[in-house]
């Protein structure tokens, strides 16, 4: 019983992979990333033709935040000054009047669903679609006139609450 001896054919293999190997492990170089006119070195990781870049880094660079919960990831970026508000003029800080007027319209439509259903419940009325249907669509277009009249990065913000609790 002899020993195979060593074949070179059965080493190419490995030498031709040994360099996409390598290649695969080795750490990305921090590039220059843009966001919205603010500049920060980050990863950028490319795979198969796509850009990748780490959340919490991209929301550094974007003066944002990020919040991770269960499976998701929430992230919030200003508006830009350029992209907000009339030509040359930066959106105000805080709630629009407007705004506020449709959010308060809204939380009511919402509130007052709630109460209907909890009264049909406490009272064993029986539920229809048709009497549901009357409360969601008072609901949505409440939440469509809040839509419509978020003008600042915090109407923006605050809509977001309002379409979640819907």
């Amino acid at each position: 019983m002899g020993t195979r001896p060593f074949h070179p054919w059965f080493a190419l293999p490995v030498i031709l992979a040994l360099p996409v190997l390598i290649s695969a492990q080795s750490e990305p170089h921090p590039q220059m990333l843009v966001v919205n006119g603010q500049a920060g070195k980050t990863s950028v990781v490319q795979v198969n033709g796509r850009s990748y870049v780490d959340v919490e880094a991209l929301a550094q660079i974007a003066n944002g935040t990020v919040a991770f919960k269960d499976n998701q990831i929430t992230l919030i970026v200003p508006a830009s000054a350029s992209g907000s508000g009339t030509a040359g003029q930066p959106s105000s800080p805080g709630f629009s009047k407007e705004f506020l007027s449709a959010a308060i319209e809204s939380i009511a439509a919402v509130r007052e669903w709630r109460i209907g259903i909890a009264t049909a419940i406490q009272n064993s009325i029986s539920v229809t679609d048709s009497w549901v249907s009357g409360f969601q669509r008072q609901a949505n277009d409440s939440l469509r006139q809040a839509s419509v009249a978020a003008v600042t990065a915090t109407d923006r913000a605050a809509l977001q609450l309002l379409t979640n609790e819907k």
